[in-house]
């Protein structure tokens, strides 16, 4: 990631906030500084737990590239808007900028640091000179572990062919789904995931980034049946505010309907999921009551009437 102090363009939910801030309430730079301060930590996070595990060190195919692709740019772009608001140059109002604000409230240098972590994700493009005949060479050592070393040669010819003719269909099927996927987003400029996909993504499998993983890790073993991804696709619908209620309501029907979902919603909403549960948790244990130590109990004096030896007993 790039390091340097050049600045992106701020998000249209950046600017929004900002807009409102300036005309509702009164210039708070302490605050202003904590909400950057919290974007960038969240950002940051996020891309560690939640993308970071599942990409490393490969290359990533359409749907996976696209949430690692917007989840890196969210750190990009909270990075720079913190070094903007270090600088001086956050805009207050129209016209105005926090100027030395920045230097008295700054953002600490910890939240700058570790940028190496964070790799930029590439995309898996076919290469137009793989040949069928060399997938099915790379695949013949697997197949060879799971067959009798010595088979008669019509046999092995046999399977050689079947190694070939999948290989083939295989390249076959990945350029047809590349240049649909590409004819989508150059087309309608979004495309949709449906809800069977979502739920597959959450199996436990090698290298597989779950398309909308569970909150907490380990409830469900991870999983997200289909009930839990419509109930998860209502409450991000209902909580929206960027939109008319009447587009959100119909967004939102159509989701339900067709049990598909716009990939840039789906970006959208597993972005709030994890933002919204790491902030319940924290401000859970900014309340949270300390335990009172239980203070030991005084031992009391023993009396003659409370042995069963001597109870009873009249004095002499």
């Amino acid at each position: 990631m790039n390091q340097t102090n050049a600045t992106v363009p701020q998000s249209s939910t950046t600017e929004q906030i900002v807009a409102s801030n300036a005309e509702t309430e009164p210039y708070k730079p302490k605050e202003i500084r904590n909400w950057l301060q919290d974007e960038l930590r969240l950002a940051k996070v996020y891309w560690q737990e939640k993308i970071q595990p599942f990409i490393i060190d490969r290359k990533l195919r359409h749907l996976q590239f696209e949430i690692s692709r917007k989840a890196y740019s969210r750190v990009e772009a909270t990075m720079a808007n913190a070094r903007q608001w270090n600088a001086g140059e956050w805009p207050v109002s129209a016209g105005k900028r926090n100027g030395d604000d920045g230097k008295h409230f700054p953002i600490p240098a910890e939240g700058f640091l570790a940028t190496e972590k964070f790799r930029k994700p590439e995309p898996l493009l076919l290469d137009k000179s793989l040949k069928p005949e060399t997938l099915a060479m790379i695949a013949a050592p697997m197949i060879g572990k799971r067959v009798p070393k010595l088979l008669p040669s019509s046999e092995a010819v046999r399977i050689a062919h079947d190694l070939l003719t999948a290989a083939q269909d295989y390249l076959d099927t990945f350029r047809e789904r590349q240049t649909r996927d590409f004819r989508e987003h150059l087309v309608t400029g979004d495309n949709t995931v449906s809800f069977d996909e979502i739920e597959q993504s959450n199996e436990k499998e090698p290298c597989q980034l779950p398309l909308l993983p569970t909150v907490q890790t380990k409830r469900n073993r991870g999983h997200l049946k289909l009930s839990a991804i419509r109930a998860a696709v209502s409450r991000f619908y209902k909580t929206r505010t960027d939109l008319p209620p009447k587009k959100l309501t119909e967004a939102k029907e159509n989701c339900l309907l067709n049990n598909r979902i716009p990939l840039s919603d789906l970006c959208a909403m597993r972005w709030e999921r994890f933002k919204n549960f790491s902030q319940k948790q924290q401000l859970h244990v900014l309340h949270r009551k300390p335990r009172q130590s239980k203070r030991p109990k005084k031992d009391l004096p023993k009396s003659a009437g409370t042995s069963p030896i001597s109870a009873g007993r009249q004095r002499k």
